[in-house]
């Protein structure tokens, strides 16, 4: 849709330990898994290859660059508009604490073992500081920054959505009804994607 109707060139980056990028010995992606330390390189290396493209892009001649990520791909987006200057980030269903993401989820039993063996705790958290998206202030103007989000996601949950939200000044932000994977389905979250492309001037809508 945002290349045939809405005329953009796309660059769709396959971030570490997912799909073509997975070891084969690993069942399921891998990049958030209970190995936090594979979730922190593979964030370090997902800024850096997207930055190598971002410079291509420019180098090829783009005027204008925006980021949309959704899940962990927005945690990426979000992060790497504080650090490139974009013209649009829209981070969808997003996560933006990791850590907290990671408690929410693991079992009590689980979270004790994580905590007496050092795994969770003030060095965890500091050390995930260095990639969070909650530790940059976004270079996008506060109007070409934009969240959508479920109210019933269970994975990435509305709270992490709230706190990117708050940490971003309050832009736009779209509540569906509906889980992780419901946008793809929601008559809310396209139409909404494609008007704040318009409104940012990144994209004209035909309708």
């Amino acid at each position: 849709m945002l290349h045939h109707e809405l005329g953009l060139n796309l660059l769709m980056p396959v971030l570490p330990l997912h799909g073509p990028r997975k070891p084969p010995s690993l069942p399921i992606a891998a990049l958030l898994s209970y190995d936090l330390l594979d979730a922190f390189h593979g964030i370090s290396q997902s800024v850096w290859d997207i930055r190598q493209m971002i410079q291509w892009a420019r180098a090829q001649g783009a005027t204008k660059i925006g980021l949309y990520g959704q899940s962990i791909g927005s945690y990426v987006a979000a992060l790497l508009s504080g650090l490139e200057d974009v013209d649009v980030v829209i981070a969808g269903i997003p996560v933006c604490d990791i850590p907290d993401l990671f408690v929410h989820h693991a079992p009590a039993y689980q979270r004790q073992e994580a905590e007496e063996a050092g795994v969770l705790g003030v060095r965890t958290r500091e050390l995930f500081e260095l990639v969070s998206p909650l530790s940059v202030t976004p270079k996008v103007a506060l109007e070409n920054r934009f969240i959508f989000a479920g109210s019933d996601d269970k994975v990435s949950t509305p709270e992490q959505a709230e706190r990117l939200w708050e940490h971003w000044g309050q832009p736009g932000i779209r509540w569906f009804a509906g889980g992780h994977v419901s946008f793809f389905w929601s008559s809310e979250v396209a139409p909404f994607v494609d008007h704040r492309l318009h409104k940012s001037g990144f994209a004209v809508l035909d309708r």
